[in-house]
């Protein structure tokens, strides 16, 4: 039992404690087991090394330990801030651009577009289920209705 590396293992005498393997024999220094390594009827709990086992702390050699990536790999940090106004009512937002655009060639370029651009938006922000969707139509309608006001001058 020469080759096992020192370290703490269950004690050999049965107890719930575990004992100090030194890499050539069993030394006096005892403490008490973490709850989680204990299971039923004395065999280690899944995941525990079994009695005369090295109970590794770390990962093969060349290997990455749990959770982290792979050499030469990025890891995700998933990001705890929650997304913008924007992202979270993007087809509203682009229907209320779009209206604006509408106007402004209107008034200033006289040109008039009654396009079925921002109904379609409106769709995609209903179906997307974003909270400003209703406003987005209301929008959209205001826009259409004076491009046509001004269409019929």
């Amino acid at each position: 039992m020469t080759d096992v590396v020192a370290g703490w293992y269950p004690d050999p005498s049965g107890t719930a404690a575990q004992r100090w393997w030194d890499g050539a024999q069993w030394t006096e220094t005892t403490r008490a087991a973490p709850a989680a390594e204990q299971s039923v009827y004395g065999q280690p709990a899944y995941g525990q090394p079994a009695y005369g086992q090295p109970a590794y702390d770390q990962p093969a050699y060349g290997q990455p330990a749990y959770g982290q990536p792979a050499y030469g790999q990025q890891s995700y940090q998933p990001s705890s801030a929650a997304p913008s106004l924007f992202a979270r009512n993007r087809y509203s937002a682009i229907t209320a651009g779009i209206a604006v655009v509408y106007a402004f060639l209107a008034l200033f370029v006289h040109l008039v577009f009654i396009g079925i651009l921002p109904i379609l938006f409106v769709v995609r922000a209903f179906r997307a289920g974003e909270k400003l969707a209703p406003a987005a139509a209301v929008i959209a309608v205001i826009a259409i209705g004076f491009d046509i006001a001004l269409a019929a001058h």
